[in-house]
């Protein structure tokens, strides 16, 4: 994991989990009282901010059997692509910049289409299983995110727009395992 999993974040997460009541998993309103709380306390996370020059980054900052919790940074035209969170529910907000979400809906037409929906500082989504959307950063200005998902995020789809309906286009499982130093696997930079 980063570096920011600390004892306070641990504390604050497990607090987080006894309030739901849950003890397997927390819901889409559960997550985003959770960001709430995360936001109210940027000591914990806002060190592992890292904006690259042209470049969507992601890390883990917590990941326990029952939440798993991410940080985003954006530059302009970086985008996640159609996609869904597998069998998790979900939460994220937006901390600095500004991110457009398209979510497929069915046009006057009968097609589907996407309709956008910029979300700004302090906006905050959260989402069941079902939902499949594009979040991308449309501006100049760089944006940072903070993601949240139960059960832990174990696979996402990605989809293509296909006229009346959308089209899977493939799988991918995701893992995160330390890879040293406190980095762990899935911190990423993606290229655009």
């Amino acid at each position: 994991m980063l570096d920011a999993r600390t004892p306070a974040l641990d504390a604050l997460v497990r607090q987080a989990q006894r309030e739901c009541g849950s003890p397997d998993a927390m819901g889409p309103t559960a997550l985003a009282g959770l960001l709430e709380k995360l936001v109210s306390a940027p000591q914990l996370w806002s060190p592992s901010v890292r904006h690259e020059p042209t470049s969507r980054w992601y890390g883990s900052l917590f990941r326990d059997d029952v939440v798993d919790l991410w940080l985003l940074t954006w530059q302009q035209d970086n985008s996640t692509d159609l996609h869904d969170h597998g069998d998790s529910s979900g939460a994220f907000r937006v901390v600095s910049g500004a991110l457009s979400e398209f979510r497929p809906a069915l046009g006057n037409d009968g097609d589907v289409v996407l309709r956008r929906t910029v979300r700004r500082p302090g906006a905050t989504v959260s989402f069941g299983p079902r939902l499949v959307h594009d979040v991308h950063n449309v501006d100049a200005v760089p944006a940072v995110s903070l993601h949240v998902y139960s059960p832990p995020l174990s696979s996402m789809t990605y989809y293509d727009v296909a006229g009346r309906g959308l089209s899977a286009r493939h799988t991918e499982p995701v893992e995160v395992r330390d890879a040293g130093e406190g980095i762990p696997e899935r911190a990423v930079t993606v290229e655009v």
